[in-house]
């Protein structure tokens, strides 16, 4: 499923940069999110993607550029397209000192769509023990409080930030189910990760990502036919733009 005109757009950065003191978290970034399609973002450590996200998401404020979000353009992500996104961060953060249902509560509260029994389906699919204090919980099972909590909200948009690392099997097909459920709904997923199979499997688009730079993004069929194909085109687009640099 491809699309082209701009007003298909669900989120859209357009010549966005990011700064951290002199360091360049992303630099002059168009990204574009297809309606109803998955979006694959790739890139190295450090490549710029959670930094991308987070701007997506309106964790982060884009100190140039501009965000769109179903053609409604702005500086930053408003308050009334949060409540349309379900965030996973990479690393999740919660109050240590309460349980994940009382986390539920507070965030039934701020998200209009939120339905309960998403939550507990979603939840329970983990065997996540929902009384304990989220400061017991592992990195994996805040990853999938995280999940169940952005499943719950019934998002128009998901932005996954690497959301099936550090956990074991049966949750991570549980996530990629998920992605491909919740894609049949019509719902926009844009997620990045290190495993390309996951990418290969799940995703319509894609886009890589360099030292903060957009190196490419497109159509799925763009990149090769195959895992091993779309592999190779990703490390002939990273050593390509080694050579560059190498040559400035």
């Amino acid at each position: 499923m491809t699309f082209t005109k701009a007003d298909d757009s669900a989120l859209e950065l357009k010549s966005v940069s990011f700064f951290y003191e002199k360091n360049v978290g992303v630099k002059n970034l168009n990204l574009r999110l297809p309606h109803r399609n998955v979006y694959g973002f790739l890139g190295r450590n450090g490549a710029g993607k959670s930094t991308t996200l987070q701007i997506l998401c309106g964790v982060l404020r884009p100190h140039q550029g501009r965000v769109l979000f179903n053609g409604d353009e702005s500086p930053i992500v408003k308050t009334e397209w949060k409540q349309a996104i379900g965030y996973v961060p990479q690393n999740p953060a919660f109050p240590q000192q309460v349980s994940a249902v009382q986390t539920a509560w507070l965030l039934s509260r701020l998200y209009p769509k939120w339905q309960d029994d998403r939550f507990k389906e979603m939840s329970s699919a983990f065997q996540l023990p929902l009384n304990r204090k989220i400061e017991t919980y592992s990195f994996g099972m805040k990853t999938m409080l995280s999940v169940s909590l952005a499943y719950a909200c019934d998002p128009e948009i998901y932005i996954l930030d690497e959301p099936t690392s550090g956990l074991d099997p049966i949750s991570r097909r549980l996530v990629l189910g998920l992605i491909r459920q919740e894609k049949a709904k019509g719902k926009s997923i844009i997620f990045s990760t290190h495993i390309v199979d996951d990418l290969y499997e799940n995703c319509d688009y894609l886009g890589i990502i360099d030292q903060g730079e957009l190196l490419k993004e497109g159509p799925l069929i763009e990149f090769g036919d195959s895992t091993e194909s779309l592999e190779e085109r990703y490390f002939q687009l990273i050593k390509y733009r080694q050579a560059e640099d190498v040559a400035a």
